[in-house]
């Protein structure tokens, strides 16, 4: 009984992840109805017209109550974990190798210039790839905190119905 509902759980799990794909967020929505109606104050409107928000209530449509509250609890668990993850690979990438060619350029700056002039593109190549993954960390990051607020705010309306 449980590995059903395990497995029953994890499918509307990957049902709700497609409705939400990392490209979305990396091209520009400025003219999107969700963008459109978002104020500074209100990012709820803009959310309940996201297209996302209109595939992923209508995976939840027909689940319980029961089951929207342990999507929503995946979702948390996924969010703090891509949390993590993003703040490791900005201390990893980012703090880190900062910290060390500042400490290098204070002790030798005449070896680290000889460096930068041996391996420009190494150097180029590396701080692309590392700013490329910390994009997109944060991009999931931002995945995980949209699905964890359309969720919510699905529980809200269904707990408080139109009289």
């Amino acid at each position: 009984m449980i590995e059903m509902h395990e497995r029953v759980l994890l499918s509307h799990w990957r049902a709700l992840l497609a409705c939400l794909p990392a490209w979305r967020l990396l091209v520009p929505q400025v003219g999107a109805a969700s963008f459109a109606s978002r104020t500074p104050f209100d990012s709820i409107s803009g959310l309940m017209r996201n297209r996302g928000f209109a595939r992923v209530l209508a995976i939840v449509a027909s689940r319980s109550d029961a089951e929207v509250a342990s999507l929503l609890a995946l979702a948390q668990i996924n969010q703090d974990r891509q949390t993590y993850f993003a703040r490791l690979l900005l201390l990893a990438y980012v703090t880190v190798p900062l910290t060390v060619f500042a400490l290098a350029a204070q002790m030798s700056p005449a070896w680290l210039a000889r460096i930068f002039e041996q391996y420009p593109s190494a150097i180029g190549g590396g701080m692309a790839g590392a700013g490329l993954a910390v994009v997109i960390a944060h991009v999931n990051e931002a995945r995980a905190r949209s699905l964890i607020a359309m969720l919510q705010v699905i529980q809200l309306v269904r707990a408080h119905p139109d009289p």
